[in-house]
């Protein structure tokens, strides 16, 4: 009963001392620090992906071990597909809709170059790991 005490009272004096419970704060937000908002939270949210999608790549140079040619290759398709992309993004010309359909097909078509690279044992490990990452995600 007195650890309880003596937790209870730490708690609380935290607690008071804490930014986000204290009363001086205005909705909760420390002085001096912005609210999240919705679009910053869908930021963050992106380069986490991101983020997740980098460790990924990482992966599989590792585990398909992958040469220093065939990296190269990738490379290079990977290059030839961001700056597609992003030229498809600047033209003012297209439908947001367009824009979509057009940025799959090419991210379609890069995924198909990439895997003619790869032998057919790397294949088969590259489907094994996208698959886990599916499923840890949700998504690819």
């Amino acid at each position: 009963m007195n650890t309880m005490i003596k937790t209870l009272v730490a708690a609380a004096g935290l607690a008071a001392a804490c930014p986000f419970v204290n009363a001086a704060t205005a909705g909760g937000v420390p002085a001096g620090r912005p609210a999240v908002t919705a679009p910053a939270a869908a930021h963050s949210r992106h380069h986490a992906l991101v983020r997740e999608h980098r460790r990924f790549e990482h992966r599989v140079v590792k585990h398909l071990g992958l040469n220093p040619q065939q990296v190269a290759q990738i490379k290079t398709i990977r290059g030839n597909t961001h700056d597609t992309v992003k030229s498809i993004r600047a033209n003012t010309g297209l439908t947001p809709a367009q824009k979509k359909a057009q940025i799959r097909a090419i991210v379609k078509s890069a995924r198909t170059q990439e895997r003619a690279v790869l032998t057919p044992g790397q294949q088969a490990k590259l489907d094994h790991l996208r698959a886990r990452m599916r499923a840890r995600l949700g998504w690819l």
